[in-house]
């Protein structure tokens, strides 16, 4: 993913550039090819394995549960018209799983808009429609994609959704819980793939970390690997 400030994709002609910056679009994201790659296999952690450099979306490989794996989601979303909701709980993967979708959509050259949205941010960001309608052309080649959409109001969901049909361009959602749009992942978590991530991430030689803290620490924090992982961080550091 590139930073809004930071991205140099190019737009149609006499369009606002991508690095083009303004305060009240902070958060937006051009998702493109060379940046959604994502690691082939463990690394060897530098300094505290569960910093966010280690464990931020695309630097930890999605795992997917029994059923349509990358491709066969990324060609699934296409035969929705590019609009799709990715449903689960706080920190169950949605967010990952955006970041690996972009790399497909790169591939078919399709722009990935992201917004990234707060707790109680009930409005899309000021002045993101006239960036995205200068910056791209109608048709399947844009896909806006809202992470945290059940923040916003019905009415705001209903004027984007609106928006993204009159020009034609895709909408892709993260939410908690059903958003009214086509189905198109559910994200869960589960001790066995919070195991999995933290051996991934902890050194080979690292046995502090054992099956029954994790589970403990899972437990305490209902699941959501986000909050787990912060938690490791933490403990990590003490023990420093």
């Amino acid at each position: 993913m590139v930073q809004l400030v930071h991205g140099r994709q190019q737009a149609r002609p006499g369009a606002i550039p991508i690095d083009w910056f303004d305060p009240c679009l902070d958060g937006v994201k051009i998702m493109s090819n060379s940046a959604a790659q994502t690691d082939s296999g463990p690394r060897l952690a530098q300094g505290n394995p569960f910093s966010t450099r280690h464990i931020q979306p695309g630097a930890i490989p999605f795992q997917f549960a029994p059923g349509p794996k990358e491709k066969q989601l990324f060609d699934r979303l296409w035969d929705m018209g590019l609009w799709g909701q990715i449903v689960g709980p706080h920190g169950s993967g949605k967010s990952t799983l955006l970041h690996l979708l972009a790399r497909h959509a790169g591939r078919s050259g399709i722009n990935m808009v992201r917004f990234d949205l707060h707790d109680r941010q009930r409005k899309m960001p000021h002045r993101w429609k006239e960036f995205v309608w200068n910056s791209f052309e109608k048709g399947r080649s844009t896909m806006v994609v809202v992470d945290g959409y059940e923040q916003l109001t019905p009415f705001v969901q209903w004027r984007l959704k609106r928006a993204c049909r009159h020009r034609r361009w895709g909408l892709l959602v993260t939410a908690h819980c059903d958003a009214d749009l086509p189905h198109l992942y559910r994200t869960l978590t589960h001790i066995d793939l919070a195991h999995q991530l933290v051996r991934y991430v902890l050194p080979d030689d690292e046995s502090r970390f054992g099956p029954d803290l994790i589970a403990k620490i899972f437990r305490r924090h209902e699941g959501n690997l986000r909050d787990v992982f912060s938690d490791l961080y933490d403990r990590y550091e003490r023990l420093r």
